[in-house]
């Protein structure tokens, strides 16, 4: 399988979600990867980003960068912001056990990407946020 390594950078802004989800399925399509990745992938990316989009900026509309490298072992998507710390590991997770209702609003998305995700590392460093996602193809 070929490697890809791509670079974006673009507005912390939800309406570049399509271009950014198109971008996945162009490149599952090209390596032929299992469509059934396709949609854990692109849940935990969108939940990753839209948090960066809704609530790194408050005042002020910023920058995320996204780098993507797939392999033949895994995918890795990096998403850097320079907005305010946010730790999203430490959010606690929903109690699934409770009915809708009853649930607190939020932390859906992490729990989601957090049970999806091979890998889910946050680090805070040179004044940036940094997530990155990992799903092992092997």
């Amino acid at each position: 399988m070929p490697v890809i390594n791509k670079k974006f950078s673009l507005k912390a802004d939800k309406k570049n979600l399509d271009l950014l989800n198109n971008f996945f399925e162009e490149q599952f399509e090209q390596l032929n990867l299992p469509t059934e990745l396709l949609f854990p992938i692109e849940l935990s990316f969108e939940e990753i980003y839209v948090n960066i989009c809704n609530y790194a900026y408050p005042d002020k509309t910023g920058k995320v960068d996204i780098e993507v490298f797939i392999d033949d072992n895994n995918i890795k998507i990096i998403l850097i912001d320079k907005g305010l710390p946010y730790n999203p590991l430490t959010k606690e997770d929903p109690d699934t056990t409770l009915a809708i209702e009853d649930r607190q609003i939020g932390g859906l998305g992490i729990f989601l990407t957090k049970q999806y995700m091979d890998d889910f590392i946050y680090e805070y460093k040179n004044n940036q946020n940094i997530n990155i996602l990992i799903k092992k193809l092997k």
